[in-house]
């Protein structure tokens, strides 16, 4: 459906619960979105520190 099409209440219906408690947690589908962007970031952070941090990304001999 997209961003724009989609309604609170596809949100509620998908994530099975009840429209007050959606409201409890969110003002709207966008502060939904952004926690969501949020989450994922927050992810690829965590997995891009591991990398680099990793014996196999510090040798980069076999890049030569």
């Amino acid at each position: 459906k997209g961003f724009a099409a989609a309604t609170v209440d596809d949100i509620v219906a998908n994530a099975q619960v009840a429209r007050g408690t959606f409201y409890l947690y969110f003002r709207d589908k966008r502060a939904v979105f952004e926690a969501l962007v949020d989450e994922f970031l927050a992810t690829i952070e965590v997995i891009w520190i591991r990398v680099i941090h990793s014996d196999r990304f510090q040798d980069v001999s076999h890049f030569h």
